[in-house]
């Protein structure tokens, strides 16, 4: 009985802080324009910096404050094509890589000023649509339109290995110690393959290995998360439903299913606290040991705006999210 009146007064008080933070303290939202069409990806570096590929064909990189309006911007023009993806290097966050539909990998060093300062383009098979750094970052995945999945060694800027799946790939993505690739389908599996560096980087027959199928839900699955403690990952379906599953367990702790939508993207918070999952109307904010909500952001103006993608800093509690053409960061000290 004690124990249980601990945990409820944690949740409490859990609830009670959330509620401050975001409905007083921090429930400030600035705007960032400069794209000339709709910002498809958005990226946080382990620096503050927040990085964006558009349909314009760019990428751009912001210099961002947790406690004021942005100070800086630079564009990296290069892409004949949709910008679908931008991730920093997780080591250093002084390299991006950008994946576009123009069938090629490109890596900028942030820490130049000024436009086409590309540091090495890397041909792809396909329209790439996704791609994920390795946490070691020495290793790139990428996945285009036609399902194929390629790992780029970043130190030679080659394609190590590709693989064509028969099923839709949606998401990619490593977890916390870089051993597991983690695939999210259009058959409502998670993909799970044991990643061996030594292997692949040794023997040009040997890809991953699949570990498991794992049955998550009964539509497409688009979009995957790990919670940086390592304690969890997120899922979110077709089917409106965000799942949160045990690590290294993969089993499944608790479900959300507060809206009607399909949830297309998922970001948990720098220190694990929070979940932040997106449809095309809403986006809400949740607790992650209770999957309780505790902020909800209106995020659609017009019937055909949505949000193309999310996602936490990487040092403070602040979410930015897309809106056509705009970025939008919420959580920065009230105005008040």
């Amino acid at each position: 009985m004690e124990q249980e009146l601990d945990k409820l007064n944690a949740r409490t008080s859990a609830l009670e802080q959330a509620n401050k933070t975001f409905t007083i303290t921090h429930n400030t939202t600035k705007e960032l324009r400069g794209h000339r069409n709709k910002v498809i990806s958005i990226a946080w570096s382990n620096k503050g910096k927040l990085a964006s590929g558009s349909s314009d064909h760019t990428a751009k990189v912001w210099n961002i404050s947790n406690t004021s309006r942005t100070t800086r911007e630079v564009e990296f023009q290069g892409h004949t094509g949709v910008v679908n993806q931008v991730q920093f290097d997780p080591t250093n966050g002084n390299t991006l890589a950008t994946a576009s539909v123009d069938k090629s990998v490109r890596l900028w060093d942030v820490r130049v000023s000024g436009a086409n300062k590309c540091l090495h383009k890397i041909p792809t098979v396909g329209e790439n649509i996704n791609l994920a750094w390795r946490p070691d970052g020495v290793h790139l995945v990428v996945g285009n339109k036609e399902d194929t999945i390629s790992i780029i060694d970043v130190r030679t800027h080659k394609i190590l290995k590709s693989v064509k799946y028969k099923h839709l790939v949606n998401e990619l993505k490593w977890d916390k110690t870089g051993q597991l690739l983690v695939m999210t389908t259009g058959n409502g599996n998670i993909e799970v393959f044991d990643y061996d560096v030594e292997r692949i980087t040794a023997n040009s027959s040997q890809t991953w290995q699949r570990v498991r199928p794992i049955p998550a839900h009964t539509r497409d699955v688009f979009c995957i998360d790990f919670d940086p403690l390592g304690r969890y990952f997120a899922v979110g379906s077709e089917d409106s439903i965000v799942s949160l599953w045990s690590l290294p367990e993969f089993i499944p702790v608790r479900s959300i299913s507060s809206f009607e939508e399909p949830i297309k993207n998922v970001s948990f918070s720098f220190d694990g606290q929070y979940l932040a999952y997106a449809s095309k109307e809403m986006i809400d904010i949740a607790l992650v040991e209770s999957c309780e909500s505790v902020h909800k952001i209106k995020s659609n103006e017009n019937e055909n705006s949505q949000v193309y993608s999310l996602a936490w800093s990487a040092t403070d509690l602040l979410l930015a999210y897309t809106k056509e053409d705009r970025i939008q960061i919420f959580g920065y000290p009230s105005d008040k």
